[in-house]
């Protein structure tokens, strides 16, 4: 079926002084009130306050992307039953001291659907703000992406300056995916220690035997439902590189 037809000019392609402007009333958007308004039932509040709670004040999520294979039968986790390189996702809760909040840490693990990152909206069904940290600790590519939602990509010193507003979304570009800088494997690692694999383990991470630089994103939260995160890369999101999220009424 012809769609439509498609002519190229020949000769150089001019100059434009703004070649792409993005209004910054985008924000809109996402920004609008939440999916639903009105009074909760009572049966709804005590849904949502059993579902989740809101990320405290100063914390922030910490999402690690990993793929530990070790090919070609070489010693080590990290392939499936047919040999075929696996893709994981990792996630902690960080405090407003830099720890991890106990019982909040699970490994890079393969997509399972069981493990969810729960979030209320706020007070009256407003839209909630988070501070999340992603890490590449893959020698390869991996590119953060998102679902229901866009997200501000701040530096660190802006992540750290406080709890994300909607003044941080006011301006620039939105954005729901972003390309992860690779790791650089130190002494002791797993990419070390087993030249076939491709990724760090979080535990070369902890225990600094890897270098993995910070990406940090400033996400807002407006729609209810469940939906996921993942690599951008169809290989790599099949392969396993992608976790959930829901987002549940606030109970108030």
């Amino acid at each position: 079926m012809n769609l439509a037809p498609v002519q190229f000019a020949s000769g150089p392609i001019p100059d434009t002084a703004e070649p792409l402007h993005i209004n910054a009333k985008a924000a809109n958007a996402i920004l609008s009130p939440s999916s639903f308004s009105g009074p909760l039932t009572t049966e709804t509040q005590s849904a949502a306050a059993n579902a989740c709670k809101p990320l405290p004040t100063g914390y922030h999520r910490r999402i690690y992307f990993a793929n530990p294979n070790v090919p070609n039968g070489a010693a080590g986790p990290g392939t499936d039953a047919y040999g075929n390189a696996i893709f994981c996702v990792g996630y902690e809760e960080i405090d407003q001291y830099g720890h991890t909040v106990p019982g909040t840490f699970h490994d890079a693990t393969q997509f399972n659907p069981a493990q969810v990152i729960c979030l209320p909206l706020g007070p009256l069904q407003t839209p909630v703000y988070e501070t999340w940290e992603i890490i590449n600790l893959a020698t390869e590519l991996h590119n953060f992406h998102i679902h229901q939602t866009k997200f501000a990509h701040v530096s660190e010193a802006v992540a750290m300056s406080g709890p994300p507003t909607p003044a941080t979304y006011a301006t620039g570009i939105l954005e729901d995916s972003v390309p992860l800088p690779f790791a650089v494997p130190g002494p002791g690692s797993q990419p070390v220690l087993y030249p076939g694999a491709t990724s760090c383990l979080v535990s070369d991470y902890r225990l600094d035997k890897c270098t993995a630089t910070s990406v940090w994103v400033q996400i807002p939260f407006t729609q209810l439902g469940t939906f996921v995160f993942h690599c951008h890369i169809l290989e790599h999101e099949d392969g396993g590189m992608m976790h959930a999220i829901q987002v549940v009424p606030s109970p108030s």
